[in-house]
Formats: structure tokens, C-alpha cells, sequence
């Protein structure tokens, strides 16, 4: 019934990806990012339409919001600075409306972030129904097939961890992105000379962002091997069937002790990534950050030698900082997108297996 650990058994007993590294390098970088998120957007698309769109409507009210607040400090900091004649009557509408403004923003965010618990729910549940269409529609003899077995019972246990993380992703990334937007649009607006440097001081993060989501991938598929074999041994040494014959032979010492080299090897690899990342990530923030600072600098030595008033300045530092906020956002956004690539790529492979048919259309909803 039981026979030893080798590749090959492992190979088939637990297949999870067919990539190879060279198709990780394919699709790393921005290529695959994009066709990261494109695939993310068709399956919450396919689970939720109408949560997805209501989610996109409160990131587009949400950025214009975020737009109103910094003109609205403006009209503030220029009442406050004028000062001659100026009234708590004058400074009452302006507060009243950045009170509102704030007020709705709170429950935007909210709004959306309970969304997102929602969408998360409807994606799972797409994925179950997809699972049981396929292990309801196939032959019963598929399910003799163990790597048929493996790639449902993965599917499933994917559903549970990266659903989160994808619609988390997701939706991170749309509101970053339309809030940078808006805020790019105020600033041209102050200090249009400003934002040349600013999508300047975009360029070092996002070549990091690219350089550390190619290697992520490539850590991704070059492990993959490693976590079949080490999940094989897992299996064996937990599964009732199996651990009572390992035990009956004595092998339970032999396949622990390659069981923890093997996951050995893994944190090895792992730290090695990190490490390389963690550099990347210091060098193109630091750059940033240098050029953000100029920025301000740049902003302080306008407003002092009076070619932009103190409000302005005012709004075009606050500006600077959210940016600079909302791109560390998105860096975190995509990494949550990668992460889930796990788990959009087998549930392409898992539809992929179901029989074309009639009767097997999807559930009305």
C-alpha cells in the first residue's frame, strides 16, 4: 500500500503548478502584474458585480473627498494667515464643511472595508461552486486519479486563504489609485511645477515594487518542487492510513529528519529572498524619500519668497505626504495580489477541468 518518498511519487501524488521559472519570469514584473489584477478583477467581477461596483463608486467618492479636504484646509490656512477682519462667522462655514467632508470619508472607508468582507465571502463561495461543478460533473473515475484528488483538495484549502487577500488587494489598489489621482490634480492646481518631481519620486518604488514582485514569483515557483516533496512527507507522518504503517516499519525518524531539511531549506531560500527585498525596498524608499524632501524644501523657499501663498504651501506639504502614503499602499496592495496568485491560478485550473455542458451553467443570482 505504502512505498518510499521519491520525486516521482511526490510529483504525482501532489502536483500543484506546472509553471517554471522561466514562465515566473514571464509574468513577473509589470506584465504580470497587470494580468495579476486583470484576473483578480474577472473573478470578483464573476462573485459580486454589484458589490464590486459599489465598492468602486465609494473609492471614486472617497478620492474626490480627499480632494475636497485639502481645498477646503487651503481656504482655512489662507483665512487664518489674512487674519485682518476675519471672523469665527467667516471660519464656521469652512469648518462645518471640513467637518462633513471628514465625517463622510470615515464612513466611506468603513463602507468599504466591510465590503471587502463581504466580496471576500462571495469569491470563497464562487470557488466552492466551481469546485463541486467539477467534482459533480466529471467521471468517477477521476477521483482514482490522485492528482485529480490533490488539485481539488488544494483548490479548496486556497479558497480559504487567498480570497481575503485577493479582494483585499484589490480593492486597496483601486483606492489608492484613484486618490493619487485626485490629489495629483489639486496639486497641479497649487504647484503645478511640483508634479514632475513627484511622479519622479514615484519611479524608485515602483522599480522596487517590480523587482520585488518578479522575485517573489520566482521564490514562488522555484519552491514548489520542495513544498510538494516536504507536503508528501507531512502527509505521511499525520494521515491515519499512512502514519500507521510508517510507524509499522519505523520510518517515522528517517522521513522527520528529511522533512525538516526540506522545510530547512525552504526557510533558507526564503531569507535569502526577503533579505535581497528588504535592500531593495530600504534603497528605492530612501530615494524617494530624498526627492520628497527636496520637494518640501522646494514648496518652503516658494512660499517665503511669496510666488505661493502660505495655504498653498500649505496643501501642496500635505499633498506630498498623503502621496507619498497612498504609494506605500499600493506596494502592499500588489504584494496581497501576488500573494494570492496561488490561488487565482488553481482556480483558473480548477475551471479549466470542469465538461463543457449545458446543465452546467452557473447559478442564477
Amino acid at each position: 500500500m505504502w512505498s518510499a518518498p521519491s520525486e516521482t511519487s511526490c510529483a504525482t501524488l501532489c502536483p500543484v503548478h506546472s509553471e517554471t521559472p522561466e514562465h515566473a519570469d514571464q509574468t513577473g514584473g509589470w506584465r504580470g502584474a497587470f494580468g495579476t489584477v486583470r484576473l483578480a478583477v474577472a473573478l470578483v467581477w464573476s462573485a459580486g458585480s454589484r458589490e464590486m461596483l459599489l465598492s468602486l463608486a465609494l473609492t471614486i467618492f472617497g478620492a474626490v473627498l480627499t480632494g475636497a479636504e485639502l481645498l477646503i484646509g487651503r481656504e482655512l490656512v489662507d483665512l487664518v494667515v489674512d487674519g485682518d477682519g476675519v471672523t469665527a462667522a467667516d471660519l464656521a462655514p469652512w469648518l462645518v464643511l471640513l467637518g462633513l467632508a471628514l465625517v463622510a470619508t470615515s464612513l466611506a472607508n468603513a463602507a468599504t472595508a466591510e465590503l471587502r468582507v463581504l466580496l471576500s465571502e462571495l469569491v470563497q463561495r464562487r470557488a466552492v461552486d466551481e469546485l463541486l461543478a467539477v467534482s459533480t460533473a466529471v467521471e468517477l473515475e477521476a477521483f482514482e486519479d490522485p492528482a485529480f484528488h490533490d488539485r481539488i483538495r488544494l483548490a479548496r484549502e486556497h479558497s480559504d486563504s487567498y480570497a481575503f487577500q485577493v479582494v483585499w488587494g484589490l480593492v486597496t489598489l483601486m483606492t489608492t489609485a484613484f486618490s493619487a489621482l485626485v490629489i495629483l490634480l489639486v496639486l497641479l492646481g497649487v504647484a503645478p511645477l511640483l508634479v514632475p518631481v513627484v511622479l519622479l519620486a514615484f519611479v524608485p518604488i515602483a522599480v522596487v515594487n517590480s523587482r520585488n514582485t518578479r522575485a517573489l514569483y520566482r521564490m514562488h515557483y522555484s519552491l514548489a518542487e520542495l513544498d510538494r516533496d516536504r507536503t508528501y512527507h507531512e502527509r505521511l507522518l499525520t494521515d491515519r492510513l499512512e502514519a500507521r504503517e510508517v510507524r509499522a516499519f519505523g520510518l517515522e525518524r528517517w522521513l522527520r529528519s528529511r522533512h525538516d531539511d526540506l522545510f530547512d531549506e525552504r526557510v533558507r531560500n526564503t531569507r535569502q529572498v526577503v533579505t535581497r527585498r528588504a535592500v531593495r525596498a530600504l534603497t528605492g524608499s530612501s530615494i524617494t524619500a530624498i526627492i520628497l524632501v527636496a520637494s518640501l524644501a522646494v514648496v518652503m523657499l516658494m512660499a517665503v519668497d511669496g510666488r505661493l501663498s502660505v495655504g498653498d504651501a500649505a496643501v501642496a506639504v500635505v499633498a506630498l505626504q498623503q502621496l507619498a502614503s497612498r504609494l506605500r499602499s499600493s506596494g502592499a496592495a500588489q504584494e496581497s495580489l501576488i500573494q494570492g496568485v496561488t490561488y487565482l491560478r488553481d482556480f483558473e485550473s480548477l475551471r479549466s477541468l470542469r465538461p463543457v455542458s449545458p446543465r452546467d451553467a452557473p447559478p442564477v443570482r
